[in-house]
């Protein structure tokens, strides 16, 4: 899959934190399969997380 954009600035966004606090207590860590739950876990703890997308052919 091949997928071409334009960059993007960074933008602010004032209520991230508040979001993702509520994001993060709505999870319900008992619906996860068993094996992810301390990834999950662990990224939670991360003030921020990026997805990065590779070309790697």
């Amino acid at each position: 899959m091949e997928t071409f954009t334009e960059l993007k600035a960074f933008g602010d966004d004032p209520y991230y934190h508040a979001k993702r606090e509520e994001t993060l207590r709505k999870l319900q860590i008992r619906s996860i399969d068993a094996p992810l739950v301390e990834l999950i876990n662990d990224f939670a703890k991360l003030p921020y997380c990026f997805t990065l997308l590779s070309n790697f052919r």
